[in-house]
C-alpha cells in the first residue's frame, strides 16, 4: 500500500442537538427521505439528532458512544466551542458568573466576570491556562454564537 492509500485517523467534534425518540415515530416521519436496513432496527429506539449533515437516527449506544453532553466537556471540546465563538464556564464554585472566551486572532483567553444582576456590561481580564482547570470534565457552554446554529 503506497503513503497516499495508507489509512489515517481523524476526529470530529460538532455541535449537535438530539432528542429520544422511539424508531416507529422516526419512520414514520422522515422514513419516505431514507434508505435504511428497517429489519435491523425493528426495535430500537433511540435518539434523533439534527447536526449541519442533516437529521440522523442514532440506537442509544451508538448515541452515547459518539456524542458526550455540552455540560460535561473536557478541556479540548471546550476550547473547540470557544474557537466557534461561544462562551464556556466550569461548574465548581469559584466559576459562579464567569465564562471564558478565547480571541481567536490573538490567542489570548479572556475570563468574563458578569454581574449579579447582569444590568451592567460584563468586563474581562486575560486567563492563563491553570492545569487543575484544563485537567477537569465540567465544562459546559454559557453562551452561544448568535452568528452559528446550534445544529452547526
Amino acid at each position: 500500500m503506497d503513503e497516499t492509500n495508507t489509512p489515517k485517523n481523524f476526529i470530529s467534534i460538532k455541535l449537535a442537538q438530539a432528542s429520544p425518540i422511539s424508531w416507529k415515530e422516526f419512520l414514520k416521519t422522515y422514513g419516505q427521505y431514507l434508505n435504511i436496513n428497517v429489519v435491523r432496527r425493528e426495535r430500537e429506539d433511540g435518539y434523533l439528532v439534527t447536526t449541519c449533515d442533516g437529521v440522523q437516527f442514532f440506537t442509544k449506544e451508538e448515541f452515547e458512544a459518539t456524542y458526550q453532553p455540552t455540560t460535561g466537556m473536557e478541556f479540548s471540546a471546550a476550547l473547540f466551542m470557544m474557537k466557534q465563538g461561544h462562551e464556556v464556564s466550569r461548574r465548581c464554585t469559584k466559576w459562579h458568573n464567569r465564562a471564558l472566551c478565547l480571541n481567536v486572532e490573538t490567542n489570548n483567553f479572556t475570563l468574563i466576570e458578569y454581574p449579579a444582576d447582569l444590568q451592567e456590561q460584563p468586563e474581562g481580564s486575560e486567563w492563563d491556562v491553570y492545569t487543575p482547570d484544563i485537567a477537569e470534565n465540567d465544562w459546559y457552554i454559557t453562551r452561544y454564537n448568535s452568528h452559528i446554529p446550534v445544529s452547526c
